[in-house]
């Protein structure tokens, strides 16, 4: 039989309706290479995979293999859900806390995930229990990432030394796999938590919890761990030639002519083929370790010829300007690897440039037709329809 461990979360700051975001931070220990000297063994693997997605990026001073406090464990805590949810949403709250102003302490208070030792004192820098680290993590779980849990009773010698409020939680991570005894039929509720063992902790339901989708593509089969399926209004494939601007202000603009393969709705969305991308530079594609990586001649003439008027019709009436054209637009890949170097991806719209991603529709892959100018050291590049 399997129960719920539910929820949702929502956060409101100070009366305002506010959303946290997940922010770029600094980690003053991140240029450090992990060693044996920085954690146990057991534990590299997981420090490492913490790092790669960013957990530790906010949490300063963190001594591996040392006792956290319930500050630094909290820190985590509000990260951890930054990363896998995005945000956070709570009702109106002021900080009751007189012992600290920690913001995510303060937010994760409000969203009912922690509580303090009395209703104004937290205790920042008081070391994690075990118990009190199950109770603070089945909350979160309670809140933001939903799970079943088998209903199995687990007996440990020490179980009258629970408190009453952790012994739940205690079930149910030790139902999950995500904490377990520390050996002897025992569990050990008031011994401290190590910082290497919250992080474990966190990946454990990291990877428990992460969801992934495979797309096929021409070039392989694509693993992402964001759905990619969307839509673009009032979109159409088109022939189209490829116009190119030297400088924002300035009208001296260069041609190529094609006809190259768009998929466009001519404001937002200008995209060719990947196919018609790599004649231009004569250059290959390919899909390796789950990037789109192109390669060709950076040396090489690319021939363009020079701005004239497009002589074909207008085209008369939009096509589809009732339809919402099905496609796959890989948002959580922001950049492809152009001659093994990263490139970020970006697409222009009203002169301006901004970050774009890949796509996909009806089999063929797209790329932004900003990346032509990008490549050609040109600062805007857009479609421009052949009717005709």
């Amino acid at each position: 039989m399997k129960k719920l461990v539910s929820v949702i979360l929502a956060v409101m700051l100070l009366g305002t309706s506010f959303v946290f975001a997940e922010e770029t931070v600094k980690n003053a220990a991140e240029d450090a290479p992990l060693t044996a000297y920085d954690c146990s063994d057991w534990a590299a693997e997981d420090i490492a995979q913490a790092k790669e997605i960013g957990l530790l990026d906010d949490v300063s001073g963190l001594i591996y293999r040392e006792n956290i406090t319930r500050e630094k464990f909290c820190e985590l805590i509000f990260d951890f859900i930054m990363i896998t949810q995005g945000g956070i949403t709570t009702s109106e709250y002021q900080n009751q806390f007189t012992d600290t102003d920690n913001r995510k302490v303060v937010v994760l208070r409000a969203a009912e995930i922690i509580y303090g030792k009395s209703d104004t004192e937290f205790a920042p820098n008081d070391s994690l229990t075990r118990e009190e680290a199950a109770t603070i993590i089945v909350r979160m779980i309670n809140r933001v990432m939903p799970m079943p849990v088998t209903e199995m009773y687990f007996a440990y010698d020490d179980s009258d030394d629970i408190a009453e409020w952790a012994s739940s939680a205690v079930q149910v991570m030790s139902n999950l796999g995500f904490m377990n005894g520390v050996g002897d039929h025992r569990f050990a509720p008031k011994d401290t938590y190590t910082a290497e063992q919250s992080i474990a902790t966190l990946i454990r339901i990291y990877k428990a919890t992460r969801k992934t989708y495979e797309y096929v593509t021409p070039l392989g089969t694509i693993t992402r761990e964001k759905d990619a399926g969307g839509h673009i209004n009032f979109a159409i494939e088109a022939n189209a030639r490829i116009v190119l601007r030297k400088e924002l202000a300035s009208q001296t603009q260069a041609v190529l002519p094609g006809p190259f393969r768009a998929f466009t709705n001519e404001t937002t969305a200008m995209y060719i083929t990947f196919d018609d991308f790599a004649k231009i530079f004569n250059g290959t594609w390919e899909l390796k370790d789950n990037t789109f990586r192109f390669q060709y001649d950076a040396s090489q003439n690319i021939v363009l010829s020079e701005y004239t008027k497009n002589e074909t019709s207008d085209g008369g009436d939009w096509p589809n300007k009732t339809e919402a054209m099905s496609v796959l637009q890989f948002g959580d890949m922001p950049s492809i690897m152009v001659n093994g170097e990263e490139k970020a991806i970006k697409s222009s719209y009203g002169g301006k440039v901004y970050d774009a991603n890949i796509m996909m529709y009806k089999d063929e892959l797209y790329i932004p037709v900003q990346m032509v100018a990008e490549l050609l050291d040109y600062e805007i590049a857009v479609t421009d329809i052949l009717w005709d």
